[in-house]
């Protein structure tokens, strides 16, 4: 059968040189010499009389996404967040039997640039696994094992992965075509799926995963700048002058996550901005890239801070976060500000401070309900008389 491609101008020219030997055992060849396309190829490959191919390959340059299944590429790009359908071949996959390593220079796949990749490979009936894999991606290391069991009916794939010192910004434009997010990431996911598609897999994945981003921004909103402009509404002020009103700097932001039937959610994220630090939990479902997070922001007395917005010092600044991973919606609830700043005023007026404020707050709405119902036994006494 002929070989589609995604490039119609793959597989158009190759050479090919070896030394070449043969016994009852094995048919091998050495001091390959081989170019497919532009990419070169040299190494050993054998095989064996049981049928396993053993190979130590190096490529110095290869975009394998030239030589993906159209149909799998269109779907790739034409849902660049989410995940593009791909049917696990299950039957031919149990008729692999490799043992080997390969190298590559310089490589491209699903988008994603890497070099130094080095993976070893062996598949034994269906079990395949790639290991140990790693590569210099994006001004980091990227290192993994991955296996993948098709004997079975449904196939089981299971990820141990680690990124440390990647640049996220454009490593997420080239995988997901959006550069919301930048920063240097370090982190690790164990993640395990089952399903005969990419859509299957994905839906039932379960695991962990452990994030860190460094040095980075959001774009897209500036939060320093909302809760400015929140503040300048509740006081009928006119709104606050920045430089860049779509963009918020942080210094760090982690968390943990666990992954179930596909969700993957976080309790302890936290991220420290110049003015704010933030936490909050939430969940992305992994198949349709949907995001749905909260926060809350406390603002820190510094003393470069903008004159007037000390009052929102301690004050706890609600934060939504929802929508695609792509383009995903970042509010503010200003009600909430109010309140505070509300309780706040009042906290002023019967003299509590700190802690205790919201105890006083309390006590004194107690206080006055106390006083209200004496007044009204008082009026129904003046008017019925006696008890």
């Amino acid at each position: 059968d002929t070989i589609v491609t995604a490039d119609p101008t793959a597989l158009q020219a190759a050479t090919f040189s070896a030394e070449a030997s043969y016994d009852e055992d094995a048919i091998g060849l050495k001091k390959l010499d081989a170019r497919i396309d532009q990419t070169a190829v040299t190494g050993a490959v054998t095989l064996l009389a049981n049928g396993t191919t053993r190979f130590n390959l190096t490529a110095d340059d290869v975009d394998l996404d030239r030589y993906r299944a159209p149909a799998e590429q269109a779907a790739a790009e034409g849902d660049a967040v989410g995940i593009a359908e791909i049917e696990v071949p299950t039957a031919a996959l149990r008729e692999l039997a490799l043992d080997g390593t390969l190298k590559i220079g310089a490589m491209t796949l699903v988008g994603l640039k890497s070099s130094n990749v080095n993976v070893g490979i062996r598949a034994d009936r269906g079990n395949i696994r790639v290991h140990p894999a790693s590569a210099s991606l994006y001004g980091g290391t990227y290192q993994g094992d991955v296996r993948l069991d098709a004997s079975a009916d449904v196939p089981v794939l299971s990820l141990n992965e680690r990124l440390d010192g990647v640049q996220f910004g454009p490593f997420s434009k080239d995988l997901l075509d959006t550069d919301r997010l930048s920063g240097m990431l370090s982190g690790r996911i164990t993640v395990t799926g089952r399903g005969n598609t990419s859509t299957e897999i994905t839906a039932d994945a379960g695991g962990d995963a452990v994030f860190r981003f460094s040095e980075g921004a959001y774009e897209g909103t500036n939060l320093w700048y909302q809760v400015r402009r929140a503040r300048a509404v509740l006081k009928g002020e006119p709104a606050p002058d920045t430089a860049d009103k779509n963009r918020t700097r942080f210094a760090d932001l982690n968390g943990t996550a666990t992954i179930d039937q596909g969700v993957m959610r976080s309790d302890d994220i936290s991220m420290v901005l110049p003015f704010m630090k933030v936490r909050g939990a939430g969940s992305v479902n992994l198949l349709t890239q949907d995001l749905n997070f909260r926060f809350t922001g406390d603002i820190v007395d510094r003393p470069d801070l903008d004159a007037g917005v000390n009052e929102l010092v301690g004050i706890s600044i609600p934060i939504k976060v929802a929508g695609k991973a792509s383009a995903p919606s970042v509010s503010i609830d200003t009600g909430a500000i109010l309140a505070d700043l509300a309780k706040r005023k009042l906290a002023e007026r019967i003299g509590a401070e700190g802690a205790n404020a919201e105890e006083a707050i309390e006590q004194r709405k107690e206080e006055i309900e106390d006083a209200l119902e004496k007044k009204l036994k008082d009026k129904l006494k003046g008017i019925f008389g006696g008890g």
